[in-house]
């Protein structure tokens, strides 16, 4: 029972180390242990860029269909992510923070972020403490996807208007018609 509670992952100093423990027995009874640590930094390493690249495809095929509403959800998250860490803050708002982060994330296939907010939502529902080193891994963590993500969606979409090539088509006709309309027409675009 004891073997079964002893961790089975350690990290120190950077590395990541997997234990494996077999219990040595004479006649059912155990006489020791046999300890054996692997350094597993490279596949723990491996598994963090697998897991970065998902998430970035995962956003990128949202982006597609929905550039705004991603860029929405990159600036809301960014907010709450800021807000975590803030003093004076209620302990329901920081608790309600972390759970739309987790929440958000995981809608949009960023695990890493939702594990992270996860854990952080798990320690606050057990008092009004909250662990400000978990804060700071889920603000890195964010920080690093964000930044990624940014290149990828660009800050100047934000300035495009998408127009369906049927709706400037109209337009165009109407505008040979009459100017009054046209504006009108444009200015309704510009509030869509």
């Amino acid at each position: 029972l004891l073997v079964d509670q002893f961790p089975d992952q350690l990290e120190r100093d950077g590395r990541h180390f997997r234990l494996d423990i077999k219990p040595l027995t004479e006649r059912d009874d155990v006489v020791g242990a046999l300890l054996r640590i692997r350094d597993v930094t490279a596949e723990v390493e491996t598994q963090r860029v697998l897991t970065a690249q998902r998430e970035y495809v995962a956003v990128f095929e949202r982006a597609i269909g929905d550039p705004h509403g991603v860029r929405e959800f990159i600036e809301d998250t960014k907010k709450l992510v800021d807000q975590l860490p803030s003093e004076g803050i209620d302990p329901a708002d920081r608790k309600r923070a972390a759970h739309t982060i987790k929440g958000n994330a995981a809608l949009y296939g960023v695990t890493s972020v939702a594990e992270i907010a996860h854990r952080l939502e798990d320690t606050m529902a057990e008092s009004n403490d909250f662990d400000p080193a978990m804060v700071e891994e889920l603000a890195a963590t964010w920080s690093s996807f964000a930044t990624r993500v940014e290149h990828l969606i660009g800050d100047n979409r934000r300035h495009h208007i998408d127009i369906p090539r049927a709706e400037l088509e109209a337009l165009a006709d109407l505008a040979e018609r009459a100017g009054a309309a046209a504006a009108e027409r444009l200015r309704a675009l510009l509030l869509e």
